[in-house]
């Protein structure tokens, strides 16, 4: 693959991406220059996402080397001429040795029952939901989890606090192999109670780490399950009103709406264990001058 210089490289994506926009803006337009075959494809999130990131050489959201800040495309909806950068490399939230920069819901020291192991973190009593003492907006979180037999957990974002308890968003993890029972809605990967995972996507693998990844673009919330794209929802939308009118937080207006918040762990009476927690917060990068030739951020 031919590798542009890094603001070349954007520069040249904008200018496609502003290009594709304007071309593909009407109906007539479409169907005049391409009879709406490219612009069908050009607005499916999973082509934005392979535009955006052919440069990079890579098929997920991760730079190839610590000096390439993530490039992601903008949430669907906002336009397809902008993307996001990584406002710095991706930083450890966990430093394999103790709890520093963990704290409990109130902001004290994290509860007992939490434990540093063989450079995990593992949940092995009761302890309280493990928060990281930081807020995010737009960030992809990357980190690997393991849980027990018939184990229920998760991790959760864009959470805020009532009552001195978290509430947020959750990327489930469960043990999906020894109960079938469990609807898909709260299966793992899925987004607690609202969103289940993708018909046919695989399952969590027991015994062993998965690699999970949470992406937060604005509106748009997308989970992955060892690589594999599991849930992509954009907040707000029908499909979003629906399924959460449908869920236990309907009542909640904060719900998913709150664009900045905390992480944390959740302690639901299980072993858990967590490593490589990785978070890459991200930017807003916008396109100035002609088709987004020139590029500022």
């Amino acid at each position: 693959m031919i590798r542009l210089g890094f603001k070349r490289g954007v520069a040249l994506r904008v200018a496609l991406g502003a290009a594709f926009a304007a071309i593909c803006a009407t109906p007539a337009a479409e169907a005049k220059i391409f009879k709406g075959n490219i612009c069908r494809t050009w607005r499916g999130a999973g082509a934005q996402q392979t535009l955006a990131i052919a440069e990079v050489g890579v098929a997920g959201t991760l730079p190839t080397t610590p000096s390439e800040p993530a490039i992601l495309p903008a949430p669907i909806g906002s336009g397809a001429a902008a993307f996001y950068v990584a406002d710095g490399l991706k930083t450890p939230l966990f430093n394999g040795v103790d709890l520093t920069g963990w704290t409990s819901v109130k902001g004290g020291a994290p509860g007992e029952g939490w434990k540093v192991v063989d450079g995990m973190i593992f949940r092995e009593k009761n302890g309280g939901d493990l928060y990281f003492d930081g807020k995010f907006e737009n960030f992809v979180l990357e980190f690997e989890f393991k849980i027990s037999e018939k184990g229920n957990s998760g991790v959760k974002y864009r959470s805020w606090n009532t009552e001195g308890y978290g509430l947020g968003c959750e990327y489930q993890i469960y043990d999906d192999i020894n109960d079938k029972k469990n609807p898909p809605r709260y299966q793992t990967a899925s987004l607690y109670d609202v969103v289940p995972p993708r018909e046919g996507t695989a399952k969590i693998k027991m015994g062993e780490f998965n690699r999970g990844k949470i992406v937060v673009l604005g509106n748009r919330i997308e989970h992955y399950l060892n690589d594999e794209l599991i849930v992509s929802i954009n907040v707000g939308s029908p499909e979003w009103n629906e399924l959460v009118g449908k869920s236990k937080f309907k009542d909640m207006k904060e719900f998913g709406t709150t664009a900045i918040g905390r992480i944390f762990l959740q302690d639901h009476g299980c072993q858990v264990w967590f490593k490589d927690i990785y978070v890459t917060e991200l930017k807003a990068a916008y396109p100035v001058g002609c088709l987004g030739l020139f590029y500022r951020y």
